[in-house]
């Protein structure tokens, strides 16, 4: 093997343990987790995933255009089915977006990790506030667009409450909104009850 071939490998690879372990650090394990879950349970209400289809479209036209990737659309279109999947006809089952994206929905508010527990694993209980980031199809101007926010649609459900693993009820959670950013911030009014019986594999379907 040539010498600076060898170097080059190992420096990619340093340089992708480097940028793994950041982001491993950056947003915790069970925060993750957390958010993917609170996500999937709003994530009807605020089109997420639709609009992310959009987005993944947009880029797949875009790159089976340029040259030379467009040539004959065939590198074009792997290049394309590698980074932007197509969405699944219907009937299909769409891939919701990664993480990253899922953060650009929701955000949500924990507390501090201790110091001396760099191990400690956060819970839905913990959550303090959640801030939601709605795309354009959701129904921002309906009526009930806060309460579904809250309590989940009549049929699809899900919902924040549902997300937390609390029983909704009128003032439940008190909402600020930004319409300039598309944003509503909602608060816990109660305190948070861990139940008695907690078994930490069943939390967040199999991690805290």
């Amino acid at each position: 093997m040539r010498p600076d071939l060898f170097l080059v490998g190992v420096a990619f690879g340093a340089a992708g343990f480097a940028l793994g372990r950041w982001q491993r650090d950056r947003v915790a394990y069970s925060h993750r987790r957390i958010l993917a879950f609170v996500f999937k349970h709003l994530d009807e209400v605020i089109g997420a995933t639709k609009s992310e289809n959009a987005r993944r479209a947009s880029y797949r036209f875009k790159i089976r255009r340029i040259p030379p990737l467009g040539l004959g659309r065939v590198l074009g279109g792997r290049v394309a089915d590698l980074f932007w999947p197509p969405v699944p006809q219907a009937g299909g089952i769409a891939a919701l977006p990664g993480i990253r994206r899922m953060g650009r929905y929701v955000k949500l508010g924990l507390p501090a990790r201790p110091k001396w527990r760099p191990w400690h694993r956060f819970h839905r209980w913990d959550v303090r506030w959640v801030e939601v980031h709605y795309s354009s199809e959701a129904g921002a101007n309906a009526p009930n667009f806060i309460e579904w926010l809250e309590r989940g649609r009549p049929v699809q459900g899900g919902g924040l409450a549902q997300a937390l693993g609390l029983e909704w009820a009128p003032g439940l959670f008190e909402h600020k909104r930004d319409w300039s950013r598309d944003r509503v911030r909602f608060d816990r009014t109660r305190p948070a009850v861990v139940p008695s019986d907690f078994d930490l594999r069943g939390e967040v379907n199999g991690g805290g």
